[in-house]
């Protein structure tokens, strides 16, 4: 009996040293808290929003990546990092830049502009989008249409592109308006105009315009030189009856929220891309641009834009 309480004695104990053991061994192999940030890059503090307003968003928003990408990649301070944003409408950007949200902001002059008699913005480079430095608006009209001058339109409609465009509407629409000609917009081109004013439609896009002109659906259209060269391949049934000023093709805008330290590195990254390789074959993928540069007379085409848009207002 002794000898059996001896063995049952030998195996519980066996069996206790044999938990205690794993027990130990169960902690020793367990991880030590190990700094993972050490072997990361460093994080991201300094969240830059660069907005463009834009119908397509997801389009829109894959384009102005390849240029924050190239930003983010040639920036100093790597806890600066320059994102990609963009909204629907014009509110919507307005609103977000009077909240803080956004930083950057990337337009065509007129919208810029005009953002800026509400939020404090500076312009900080202009953009030579689709390798030119300014462009103008052109008002065009079929030559056998009996609309050879913009008295001519009275009476009849023009067709602009949409509310916002600077060169498919408030720059040839301000133009008009300086000839002391009276604009209405109509809704649909089968509302009637009276004969002493101008009626206006928007047709969505350019390509429109040209086939509503054609279709003469509207008398006249209206849109940036480019454009016009670009869609009207034949032009021997065109003729242009009026012509503006040229303004900047594109403008990059900041808040004054953002360091100047930043924004001098930024400008000094931006008008360096044309002189490497890399930074061409970015600026060519950012939709052909050819680079980008000061504006150096931008008090004088700040305050002629201003001018335009109190004309608009009125």
């Amino acid at each position: 009996m002794k000898t059996y309480l001896l063995s049952l004695m030998s195996v519980v104990l066996l069996f206790s040293c044999s938990k205690k053991t794993d027990s130990k061994t169960e902690i020793k192999n367990e991880p030590s808290p190990v700094n993972l940030q050490t072997k990361k890059e460093p994080l991201k503090t300094n969240i830059f929003l660069f907005a463009t307003v834009g119908e397509d968003r997801l389009d829109e928003t894959r384009n102005l990546a390849i240029l924050t990408n190239y930003l983010n990649t040639h920036i100093s301070d790597k806890s600066i990092s320059f994102e990609p944003y963009v909204v629907e409408d014009v509110d919507t950007l307005k609103a977000e830049l009077k909240s803080g949200k956004i930083h950057f902001y990337l337009d065509s002059p007129f919208t810029i502009y005009k953002v800026s008699n509400e939020i404090p913005l500076s312009v900080i480079a202009r953009r030579w989008k689709k390798g030119v430095a300014e462009y103008h608006s052109l008002i065009f009209s079929l030559k056998d249409s009996g609309i050879n001058s913009l008295e001519d339109l009275k009476g009849k409609k023009v067709g602009f592109e949409n509310e916002f465009s600077t060169s498919s509407h408030l720059l040839p629409k301000s133009y008009i308006l300086q000839q002391g000609l009276t604009i209405i917009h109509a809704n649909r081109v089968n509302v009637k105009t009276t004969a002493d004013v101008i009626g206006s439609v928007f047709t969505g896009d350019d390509e429109n315009t040209v086939l509503w002109v054609q279709r003469k659906l509207i008398s006249a259209g209206a849109m940036n030189n480019l454009a016009y060269d670009k869609l009207i391949s034949d032009k021997s049934n065109f003729q242009i009856i009026a012509k503006t000023k040229d303004v900047p093709r594109h403008l990059i805008a900041v808040t004054d929220q953002v360091d100047k330290k930043i924004i001098k590195e930024m400008q000094k990254i931006l008008f360096s891309m044309e002189n490497s390789p890399e930074g061409k074959d970015v600026l060519l993928k950012f939709e052909k641009t050819k680079r980008f540069d000061l504006l150096k007379n931008e008090v004088e085409v700040r305050a002629k834009i201003l001018a335009q848009l109190k004309i608009l207002e009125k």
